[in-house]
């Protein structure tokens, strides 16, 4: 065993939490890349891809979530019809009938659903620790992972979690799950509402949360970069209002870390490396131009030598008397 295997072991890593909108309509896509037929596969080793499981969920998992979410829509639009009927709201009444049904959920551009990232640093998975009963005669650090990451998920969300998956054949073990947080209001409409869940609602809480599940297994809590920026930001301002301190001593704000997922990371260099070669391409062309070599302009003929070269291609009678030429009939 190498000495990086047996340092990774020793090393504390963090367990990665990723959560993003997701609207009804992009499952189509999700569904594609689940199944390797669309999206970004330049990352996947299709040899591998045998290897990739379901862990909730079935296979029309995406097709049951959106004949359920038509189903709200419908009934939402019936009872809200059937309560301007009872109201004697004409208007309104026509309004809405005009209109349709409506999408069970608020205006929002992250999306009702939420996906779910699960992961760790591919050299934790890779280690293995001799003091570890369970590195040696355990189950793999991927299935450990997985049963805990299950444990978590149904615990946290209950039977919103309508699908996960884990992934084997990309450079580092991952599990992906799909939450639709459902609700009813006090009219009994009923709704997507991220907010309903705790862990959706607080994001931090959501890592404090996976990093006590995940602890078992030696991994920690991912940085607490959002409450260090709320830290420096409290203490620069109380520095700033403070005479003493006015020009020296200043709290220094952390620098803020946006996440790029490997996708998009992927697609922002490939846009860079086609606009660098169309800029070449038109590099390339401007100066074949400017090397072309160019005819020398000949001098225009003076306008007495143009008329006679005329006269003489195109003799008529008259120019010919006029011009004292020969009979040219």
């Amino acid at each position: 065993m190498t000495d990086e295997v047996i340092k990774a072991a020793t090393k504390q890593h963090p367990v990665v939490l990723r959560m993003e909108g997701l609207f009804p309509a992009d499952m189509g896509g999700y569904e594609l890349h689940r199944r390797r037929k669309g999206g970004d596969l330049g990352h996947v080793d299709e040899t591998r891809s045998s290897l990739n499981r379901r862990l909730i969920g079935g296979e029309d998992w995406a097709q049951r979530a959106l004949k359920e979410i038509e189903e709200m829509r419908v009934e939402n639009f019936a009872k809200e019809l059937e309560g301007l009927t009872k109201r004697r709201r004409k208007a309104e009444l026509a309004k809405r009938v005009a209109e349709g049904p409506k999408n069970p959920w608020r205006a929002t551009r992250h999306g009702p659903l939420r996906e779910v990232i699960i992961t760790a640093h591919k050299d934790w998975f890779a280690a293995f620790d001799h003091d570890n009963i369970d590195d040696l005669f355990g189950e793999s650090r991927e299935d450990r992972f997985e049963q805990i990451a299950v444990a978590w998920l149904k615990d946290s969300f209950g039977d919103d979690v309508i699908h996960a998956r884990a992934d084997l054949d990309e450079t580092t073990y991952h599990i992906h799950a799909i939450v639709m947080p459902r609700s009813e209001t006090k009219d009994g409409r009923k709704m997507l509402q991220p907010s309903v869940h705790a862990l959706i609602k607080d994001y931090e809480k959501a890592q404090d949360s996976v990093g006590d599940w995940f602890a078992e297994l030696g991994l920690k809590r991912g940085e607490r970069r959002k409450q260090a920026l709320r830290d420096a930001v409290h203490q620069h301002r109380k520095e700033q209002t403070s005479s003493a301190n006015e020009h020296e001593g200043l709290a220094s704000l952390p620098e803020y870390v946006e996440h790029v997922s490997p996708r998009k990371w992927r697609e922002e260099k490939e846009r860079q490396l086609t606009e660098r070669e169309a800029h070449v391409g038109k590099r390339e062309k401007q100066a074949a131009t400017v090397i072309r070599p160019q005819r020398p302009l000949r001098k225009a003929a003076p306008k007495r030598w143009r008329r006679w070269r005329s006269l003489m291609a195109n003799p008529s009678p008259r120019a010919c008397l006029e011009k004292h030429f020969l009979r040219c009939a």
